[in-house]
């Protein structure tokens, strides 16, 4: 089971990695487009690599 949850609260959970990530960046797209519309690419390169740790992904 994967889960990714955002500092809001929202919490995506399922046996899918690619689509627990994908539920997660429709919510950043809906309900956070300020937030992400600011972000720089150093921004979004560490919520990869966090992102991967939550999800237990080995780093490349």
């Amino acid at each position: 089971m994967y889960a990714l949850s955002c500092n809001c609260g929202h919490t995506t959970k399922g046996t899918d990695r690619y689509l627990v990530e994908g539920e997660m960046w429709a919510h950043a797209f809906k309900d956070h487009k300020d937030m992400l519309l600011g972000m720089k690419a150093p921004d979004i390169a560490q919520w990869l690599r966090e992102k991967d740790k939550t999800l237990g992904v080995a780093a490349q």
